[in-house]
């Protein structure tokens, strides 16, 4: 005689599903960004054995450390010493992981598995604290497990990629002149030394990054503006790179394309911000008067109609076409975030507020990621000869505030038409019999 016996599955803690979520997303967003740094170092042809320690540097570069080098080269007169520091991040690995961390959140909590969906009362649960049997947690809970979940994933994931990077090869010497062949980024890093980002630098901009990232995907989760003006930029940005990516690689070679990869969204941010009005410039401090006066003629001599100001070129673009462009991308903004808002008689003013406080603060922080900086400095024989640097930046406080008026002009224009849009749609929809009857 048997009997069946009937097994009930172990419920999970009502936690366990969002700090599951959680990190799984902060997992994925590491992985993207090492993906995406190791394929655009591939393209640009970087050995096997500097690989591991420049995909290190490239993850930390695009979590906003900045990279420094130096060395010492042996002359027949004096020894001469270098020390070089560059703060340039990398947005074409920062905007990976941050879509990836996002989207795979989004599709874990959505997705079919009722695990992942609701929390169910397990051992341990205590029903009127917070949670009853058989309901969710509260939305400031599960967003709060959700955060500490993908901040524990990707700061887990992010030890190993920055240990791995840091046990690369010794510094190889100097190379004789001739030895860097164009387009050789191995040799040019064996030359310049072995660049290295500063490990407590580096941890400390990887919880800027996340605190960032995370803000704007659980504030995102009720406000539509937030979510709007993050999925336009990226997208806009996502694809202007994929196409120039692909147009470069096929007209130039793999290494520029490689090149497009990494820092094509910072000239696509670059591009919008100055549309709209911001006053780039590339500045330098510290060289001589010949040097500093060639590169100023240079770089004017590669963008129409360059203006000289003081010790700094402004950055003049085709204003009125990048003006045209960046109008639409936030015109875009504005009638998605009038579609999900709902209809009230302060409507107009809700959207026009809301969309110019997020893309005051959407251009002021693409436009600090998207800075620029080199440094410089030379030592002979133990004095310090030279202390130069170049700079291209723009002032994030005037970006902020065409971001406010851009925004709010775009929020309530983007009312305007979907309220006109859907009068026509509601005229087109009604019988055209229903009168006669």
């Amino acid at each position: 005689m048997s009997s069946a016996v009937n097994v009930r599955p172990r419920a999970l803690p009502w936690w366990a599903p969002a700090l599951g979520v959680g990190t799984a997303a902060g997992a994925a967003g590491i992985a993207a960004m090492v993906a995406v740094a190791t394929g655009a170092l591939l393209l640009l042809g970087v050995d096997g054995a500097d690989l591991p320690r420049l995909v290190a540097l490239v993850v930390a570069a695009a979590l906003g450390a900045p990279a420094a080098t130096g060395g010492t080269v042996d002359t027949p007169f004096v020894p001469v010493s270098f020390d070089l520091e560059v703060a340039a991040t990398p947005l074409g690995v920062s905007l990976a992981g941050a879509v990836a961390l996002a989207a795979t959140g989004a599709l874990l909590a959505r997705g079919p598995d009722a695990l992942l969906r609701r929390a169910r009362p397990g051992r341990g649960t205590r029903p009127g604290r917070g949670t009853r049997p058989g309901q969710r947690p509260s939305r400031p809970a599960e967003a709060g497990l959700f955060a500490g979940g993908a901040a524990a994933g990707f700061l887990l994931l992010l030890a190993p990629v920055l240990t791995l990077g840091s046990t690369g090869s010794a510094a190889t010497p100097p190379l004789t002149a001739g030895a860097v062949r164009p387009g050789d980024v191995s040799g040019l890093v064996g030359a310049l030394g072995e660049p290295r980002a500063d490990a407590s630098t580096t941890w400390l901009h990887a919880c800027l990054w996340l605190a960032v990232v995370l803000a704007v995907v659980v504030v995102g989760r009720r406000s539509p503006a937030v979510v709007t003006v993050a999925a336009v930029f990226t997208a806009t940005a996502a694809l202007l790179t994929s196409a120039a990516s692909v147009l470069v690689a096929l007209t130039t070679g793999p290494a520029a394309a490689g090149v497009v990869l990494l820092g094509g969204p910072n000239v696509v941010f670059v591009a919008l911000t100055r549309g709209l009005g911001a006053d780039w410039r590339l500045e330098n401090g510290g060289l001589p008067d010949g040097v500093g006066s060639a590169l100023r003629d240079r770089f004017a001599d590669g963008v129409p109609s360059a203006e000289r100001v003081g010790g700094a070129t402004a950055l003049d673009l085709p204003v009125p076409l990048l003006t045209v462009g960046a109008a639409a991308v936030l015109l875009l903004c504005g009638v998605l975030v009038a579609v999900r808002t709902q209809t009230t008689p302060a409507r107009p003013l809700r959207c026009s507020a809301e969309l110019g406080v997020t893309t005051a603060m959407a251009l002021s922080v693409v436009t600090v990621l998207s800075r620029m900086s080199l440094d410089l400095d030379l030592s002979l024989g133990g004095f310090s000869a030279l202390e130069a640097g170049v700079a291209l930046r723009a002032s994030g406080p005037r970006t902020a505030l065409l971001g406010l008026v851009w925004g709010a002009a775009a929020g309530g224009l983007g009312v305007v038409l979907v309220d006109a849009a859907r009068r026509l749609a509601a005229v087109r929809r009604v019988d055209p019999g229903e009168g006669r009857r």
